[in-house]
């Protein structure tokens, strides 16, 4: 019996971990919508602004969650597990509570040191009044993130990727729209960001309330917010390590170029961000199902889902890597960026081949904190922040935001290294195998066949790449049916 429900729920987790995938991919496309509108509209200059104070505050947000909502997703996990849920309702409207008052301390703090700290930096007072705005986003963007995280204990991974893969994206966009309907500016396109916060905010403590709110609620005898902070430490310290780590190249690049080089560079990270959104997706259904299935103490089904789940993503995240190789021009060229900025274009490639390594050996690191080994997944985002932060002071200074390309991929490759080392050492699993090669093949075939005629059509230029990119997609698959059906591989 108790296997035919272990099966049962490890197809519901499957089944919804399906249908946030499919939400997180499509979430791109209303993301880059708001995003290309804010760069026509703003300028390139303006657009780069945004992007850099963006990565601040995305910073800024993650410390001031302090680690609360990863710690609530893992110990309301326990209450459900141990027949508590009696007790959730009341402790995460506590946790709530206190750590809105602490994030709007923060953001008060933010908002009275950011002139004298951007001026240290020598960053303009454009910089400085776009950030202001955005401070008072930090306490809605904290509740956001903690509400739906809790919700994550059931199961249940559809608010979290509804909110905010479609609800958010979508509240920017038509916020923006009516914003700079009435005054286009950079402070007005920060107070869009506030009130959308605001907004989701809301809902998800009423998804909240809907999921927990029993019949039957008491007060845990045994919790202490003070006890609860002090254990989600080790959490804050590698959130606020990895948000750090995924925007250090954006706040370096900010201090040696100019804004408009900025935006070309936040417009190329944004296009590579579809490849993590891949991964991003899957982050709520593997580190639940992972830690199910550790208890378990099955190491051979666990080998199984990651070697299957990291395979699918190398696939999927190698061909939209292709595609953005093969004409990197075009993909960059809905951003509005002058001419003479072009040449820096090919960022784009490079910092998608990136963020496809840590998208797909990055999904060893979420289950650790779910079984027990916060620590080893926190020494994962030191180690890759420590080598971005090596490889960027080296090569930025010198070849510009070619560096910051360039070191991004080292440092990935060199991070995955240390993930596989750790999955062998904590879980006992080698998840890489020898077909992993077959993406890497499908890529080379598909992108030596295609790339010379690149550009080399005289028919109208969207119409014609659009082509090349379904004949990318369509000899990739084909080479992999191949591959597949072949003895070369086996």
């Amino acid at each position: 019996m108790s296997k035919v429900v272990s099966k049962q729920t490890n197809e519901m987790i499957l089944k919804r971990g399906i249908i946030v995938n499919i939400i997180g991919i499509v979430s791109k496309f209303s993301k880059a919508g708001y995003l290309l509108l804010f760069s026509r509209v703003l300028g390139a200059s303006d657009f780069g602004i945004y992007l850099y104070c963006y990565g601040i505050l995305d910073i800024l947000c993650t410390f001031a969650q302090i680690g609360l909502g990863q710690k609530m997703a893992v110990d309301f996990g326990k209450y459900r597990l141990q027949g508590k849920q009696k007790y959730i309702f009341h402790n995460g409207n506590r946790i709530f509570f206190y750590s809105f008052l602490i994030s709007t301390g923060i953001a008060v703090i933010a908002y009275f040191i950011t002139p004298p700290i951007f001026k240290l930096f020598h960053l303009t007072e454009g910089y400085v009044q776009a950030f202001q705005v955005m401070c008072w986003g930090i306490p809605f963007f904290v509740l956001k993130y903690e509400t739906l995280l809790s919700i994550r204990a059931t199961f249940d991974t559809r608010p979290e990727a509804i909110m905010l893969n479609m609800v958010e994206p979508v509240l920017i966009f038509v916020l923006g729209w009516g914003f700079f309907k009435y005054q286009a500016s950079i402070q007005s396109l920060m107070m869009t960001l506030v009130v959308s916060y605001a907004i989701v905010s809301l809902i998800s403590y009423y998804l909240f309330v809907r999921k927990y709110n029993l019949e039957v609620n008491e007060k845990d005898p045994n919790f202490s917010f003070i006890k609860f902070v002090k254990s989600s430490s080790p959490i804050m310290a590698m959130e606020t390590l990895n948000s750090f780590m995924g925007r250090a190249d954006m706040i370096l690049i900010g201090l040696f170029v100019e804004p408009a080089i900025v935006g070309i560079y936040g417009a190329a990270f944004e296009i590579g961000s579809m490849i993590s959104k891949i991964r991003t997706a899957a982050d709520p259904t593997l580190p639940s199902l992972m830690q199910k299935i550790h208890f378990e103490k099955n190491t051979g089904k666990t080998e199984k889902w990651f070697s299957t789940t990291m395979f699918w993503t190398f696939f999927i995240t190698m061909l939209i890597c292709g595609i953005i190789a093969l004409d990197y021009d075009f993909c960059m060229s809905f951003f509005k960026f002058d001419l003479a900025y072009h040449k820096y274009f090919i960022l784009a490639p490079m910092i998608a081949f990136g963020r496809m390594i840590h998208a797909v050996f990055g999904l060893v690191d979420a289950p650790f904190y779910m079984i027990g080994y916060t620590k080893k997944s926190f020494s994962i985002s030191a180690f890759n922040f420590f080598l971005n932060v090596i490889f960027f002071s080296l090569l930025i200074p010198k070849i510009g935001i070619y560096g910051a390309g360039i070191g991004f991929i080292f440092s990935a490759l060199l991070t995955s290294v240390y993930r596989l080392h750790l999955a062998k050492k904590i879980m006992h699993i080698q998840p890489l195998r020898f077909t992993f090669i077959i993406p890497i093949i499908c890529f080379l075939v598909s992108y030596s066949i295609l790339r010379p005629w690149v550009g080399a059509h005289e028919w109208p230029y969207f119409t014609y790449t659009i082509l090349l990119f379904l004949c990318f997609a369509a000899i990739y698959y084909l080479s992999y049916l191949f591959l597949k059906k072949s003895e070369i591989l086996k």
